[in-house]
């Protein structure tokens, strides 16, 4: 005889509600998940009485046991998103999201202007923490009170380059970066030449070896720049 113990209810926070039964022997041993048994559950997925299935495996046979479990509505807090949405959300009429307390959420950022892109999502909540705070589509849990999220913007520059690209494939030769941004260029050599060196349209925007290929820029400059890769007629 095995016994199976639950939680007396479980909180529906927006997600599937998925239960951890304790299954014990009659001698009190414990079995493993994934080992001992498999879980399914079935209407699970909203407040109400929520079905587990518990299938015995390995060691242990016998008739799947079916158990049910009560699933309570959480508890709803204020989500504001400044210069983004949330994932698969209306927002209310004042621009608000209606969001569980301790559920997950994704936030997108809204499109950059047009001399802007997106640097990283900050709160002043402390308890929130991004899964990666430096990617337009970020994901945290909701704390237990109102909380606002900011996607914030720089100012983006433009490197182009001339005869070459910002990636190895070869299939980007021109895109926006912050100042600061460390990049590297990859020449595109055109039969019957060999690659000679790199120039700039600046003195603040320095390959740390223009002779190299391909090359790299510790620190692009705050303003667009022209990378040009300069090729010399092959002799061999």
């Amino acid at each position: 005889t095995l016994t199976v113990e639950l939680e007396d209810n479980y909180t529906y926070v927006g997600e599937d509600v998925r239960p951890d039964p304790v299954v014990t022997t009659a001698d009190g041993m414990r079995l493993i998940r994934g080992v001992d048994y498999g879980v399914t559950y079935a209407n699970n997925s909203a407040p109400g009485t929520g079905t587990m299935t518990i299938t015995l495996q390995g060691a242990f046979t016998g008739e799947p046991i079916t158990r049910e479990f009560q699933i309570v509505e959480g508890e709803k807090v204020v989500l504001t998103v400044v210069d983004g949405t949330v994932e698969n959300a209306t927002a209310g009429p004042d621009g608000t999201y209606q969001v569980y307390a301790g559920g997950k959420v994704t936030v997108v950022a809204d499109e950059p202007a047009e001399d802007k892109m997106f640097d990283r999502w900050s709160s002043g909540d402390a308890s929130i923490v991004f899964d990666n705070a430096e990617s337009e589509t970020a994901t945290f849990t909701m704390p237990g009170a109102d909380a606002t999220v900011t996607a914030n913007y720089v100012e983006a520059y433009r490197v182009t380059v001339v005869g070459g690209t910002l990636d190895e494939a070869g299939e980007i030769s021109s895109m926006k970066v912050k100042a600061g941004s460390s990049i590297v260029v990859y020449a595109q050599v055109p039969e019957g030449k060999v690659f000679d060196h790199w120039e700039t349209d600046g003195d603040d925007a320095q390959l740390t070896d223009a002779a190299r290929n391909p090359a790299l820029m510790n620190a692009t400059p705050a303003r667009d720049i022209v990378i040009t890769a300069v090729f010399k007629t092959d002799e061999t």
